[in-house]
Order: structure tokens, then C-alpha cells, then sequence
């Protein structure tokens, strides 16, 4: 007998068939989701939120989750309302000044579920990492001169962080003159937060 299913909770004697374990859901039981803002964002204060699931056989009417910023915990965010079960709500943690051009580490925990313990732990917890500013303003290529904030040495180092950061603002990159050549193959896909106003051109 496998002691424990796909999920970690514990196999019943008589176990279900199937990777996971089909049990009765515990009365308390908020999931932490995902992260649904700051997403695409220059820097500055941004309003913290993340998805939240009541995955338990019982009504929320409060709950409390500490979160931490690059291990600097943050004032912990306290609820009251009504989360019916199987309902999911976007909710304001906190708001917090993201530097630009700064890595952040965000963690989120569940500390309480009406007033008492969460009765099923594998989902109380919410780890975002790497996350840092979109593109915005001017950059450069130079393969010549050190790679820095606004200059990238290629053309595929600049695809990378296009695709990885988005922009949340107009982005004009110049290829310096005389740097070249370059030769490789400058692919792009969708990138977040374009739109008619914020564009990408590259000189």
C-alpha cells in the first residue's frame, strides 16, 4: 500500500484508485493560488493580490495570511466576509514599493481559518520568485560594451528579458552603430503588456 497519494495526503485502507487519494474535504481549508498583481508593472507602489479558493466542506467568514517580501515580513492581512465552498476570491494583501530593475521574493502563508487552524497544509502556502519590472524607455546593443540595465550585447539577450519581464511602457531599443555584426535570429512572441500605445522599437 502506498502510504500517500500524488498530493501528499494520506491513503486510506482502502485506498481509492488512481493517483489521488478521494476523501471527504476538511471543514477548514483556504488555498493560496496565484499571484494576480503586480504582473506587468515600471516600479514604484503597486497593490499586492492573490487568488484565494475555499477548498473545505465549510463556509470562510475569516481568515488571516502572513507574506514576506525578500524575507522582510510584511504587516499580515486579515479578512472577514463569506467565502462559500468552492468559491475563489482575489483579495488586497497589502501594497508595497517595488524598486525597479530589482529581483523580489513573495511568500504567502495561511495563518488562520475562522479563528482556528487550516486542516489541509500542502496548499497554504504561495511562493512567487524573480519577479522585477517590465521593460520601459530606452536601450541599447552594443556587443562591445558591458552588458548592463539598458544595454544588452545581442539581440537574443534582449528577446530573453522581452519575453521574461513584458514592458509596461513605450520601449526603444538603438543598435548602436559600427557594434555589429550581429548574427543570429531575433525571434519574438507575444510580450506582455504591448499594446498601441506601448510599443517596441528598435532603431
Amino acid at each position: 500500500l502506498v502510504p500517500r497519494d500524488i498530493e501528499n495526503a494520506t491513503r486510506s485502507t482502502t485506498p481509492t484508485i488512481g493517483a489521488k487519494e478521494m476523501v471527504a474535504p476538511p471543514d477548514r481549508d483556504l488555498a493560496l493560488n496565484t499571484l494576480t498583481n503586480p504582473f506587468t508593472y515600471c516600479g514604484g507602489l503597486e497593490p499586492v493580490k492573490i487568488a484565494v479558493s475555499n477548498y473545505g466542506s465549510m463556509g470562510i467568514t475569516s481568515f488571516v495570511i502572513n507574506w514576506s517580501v525578500n524575507n522582510v515580513a510584511q504587516t499580515p492581512y486579515t479578512w472577514t466576509g463569506t467565502l462559500a465552498p468552492a468559491a475563489t476570491r482575489e483579495i488586497t494583501v497589502g501594497n508595497f514599493n517595488f524598486p525597479a530593475n530589482t529581483s523580489h521574493n513573495l511568500r504567502f502563508t495561511v495563518s488562520t481559518v475562522n479563528n482556528s487552524s487550516d486542516q489541509r497544509n500542502y496548499n497554504d502556502t504561495l511562493n512567487v520568485t524573480g519577479l522585477n519590472s517590465s521593460m520601459h524607455g530606452t536601450y541599447t546593443i552594443n556587443q562591445n560594451a558591458p552588458a548592463s540595465a539598458t544595454n544588452y550585447q545581442s539581440f537574443t539577450s534582449l528577446a530573453t528579458d522581452l519575453q521574461a519581464k513584458g514592458v509596461c511602457a513605450p520601449v526603444v531599443v538603438n543598435v548602436v552603430v559600427g557594434s555589429g555584426p550581429y548574427v543570429e535570429r531575433f525571434l519574438l512572441n507575444d510580450i506582455r503588456g504591448t499594446s498601441s500605445t506601448n510599443t517596441i522599437k528598435i532603431n
